[in-house]
């Protein structure tokens, strides 16, 4: 409501203008040593940086804050979101430059990075959720409580190989944890018909934290574009 110009004419007045829709864009991508499983020549890694550039031109595009945090050899290397015409520049070398290594980080450690960017905006997780050990502490899951706790909207992108999904091996076949180099032996058929539901077991507690706060995990497999699944996040984004 105009209140000026009604004072002036005795008339309604409805001021019209373009609102501010920007947000704040945090890719956090998982650069740890179990990103480094190969597929077709494409580690887990590649496709996380393929899909994280892509989000970031579409973050500048629309010209939101846009902030990078790398999670690897348990720490975060950060750049902060901003908005200015170089830091997609800023997030694409990063990108490019980063190598995996060592395992995901404590809390603690990715709430120092992550706190001081306040609340609120879309935060957007690429990884294949794996974290080191026989028994995971779930420091995944953990970030993923705190950061919805904090009103940060979640999308969750996750990064896995067919052949590791499906168990796409043949005969007696030596499995190493590329994070903590346990290795396991097993049979390529037996491990076919257990690796379903053994996955779905490893990701249940995840899955329900997200459930939680009403977010999913959207699958990427190495073999699939990775514009598909950004489609299909994004066009369930719309329709909110």
């Amino acid at each position: 409501m105009d209140w000026k110009l009604l004072a002036r004419s005795d008339r309604l007045f409805v001021r019209e203008a373009e609102s501010e829709t920007s947000v704040t864009v945090r890719l956090v991508v998982d650069a740890t040593r179990s990103m480094l499983h190969e597929e077709g020549g494409v580690t887990k890694f590649d496709y996380a940086r393929y899909l994280a550039a892509a989000l970031a031109l579409l973050a500048d595009r629309q010209g939101d804050a846009l902030g990078l945090y790398l999670v690897r050899d348990g720490t975060a290397q950060v750049i902060r979101p901003r908005r200015d015409v170089r830091q997609v520049a800023r997030v694409l070398h990063a990108l490019e430059q980063a190598e995996p290594a060592g395992a995901w980080p404590a809390w603690p450690v990715l709430e120092r990075a992550l706190a001081p960017d306040g609340p609120g905006g879309i935060t957007v997780l690429i990884s294949d959720l794996f974290e080191a050990g026989v028994e995971p502490a779930g420091e995944i899951a953990t970030a993923v409580r705190h950061l919805a706790a904090a009103r940060h909207e979640l999308a969750v992108f996750q990064v896995l190989g067919r052949a590791e999904q499906e168990a796409g091996y043949d005969g007696a076949v030596t499995l190493e944890d590329l994070e903590t180099g346990r290795q396991v032996d097993l049979d390529a058929a037996t491990a076919r018909t257990l690796a379903p539901a053994r996955l779905a077991a490893l990701l249940a507690p995840l899955r329900a934290t997200l459930a939680e706060f009403g977010a999913g995990v959207e699958p990427c497999l190495l073999d699939e574009p990775f514009e598909a699944p950004l489609r299909r996040y994004l066009a369930v984004r719309t329709r909110r």
